[in-house]
C-alpha cells in the first residue's frame, strides 16, 4: 500500500517529528540545571514564607501587614500547586 502525502485521505494528517537523541553528559546536565532551579525556587519560597510567618506572629505588625502577609501563603501554596498540577 503506498501512501501519496501530496492527496491525503479526507479526514487525515500527517505529522513529521525528529528528535535528538540525547546522550548521557546532555542529560546530566539538563538534570542538574532542573535540580538547581528547583532549589532555587524552593529557598526562594521558604524565605517568602518564613518572612511572612515572622511577620504574621510578630507582636510589633500593624493588621494591614498581617493581611499581605496572611496572602502571601495562600499564593505561594496556589503556585507551588500549579507547578505540581501543571495546570
Amino acid at each position: 500500500m503506498n501512501i501519496d502525502l501530496n492527496n491525503p485521505p479526507q479526514g487525515q494528517t500527517y505529522n513529521l517529528a525528529l528528535e535528538r537523541i540525547e546522550s548521557d553528559d546532555d542529560r546530566r546536565v539538563r538534570l542538574f540545571k532542573e535540580v538547581a532551579l528547583f532549589c532555587c525556587g524552593l529557598v526562594a519560597t521558604m524565605v517568602v514564607l518564613g518572612l511572612a510567618l515572622a511577620v504574621t506572629v510578630s507582636e510589633q505588625a500593624s493588621p494591614d501587614d498581617r493581611k499581605w502577609a496572611m496572602a502571601l501563603p495562600s499564593a505561594a501554596f496556589g503556585a507551588i500547586l500549579g507547578y505540581l498540577l501543571k495546570r
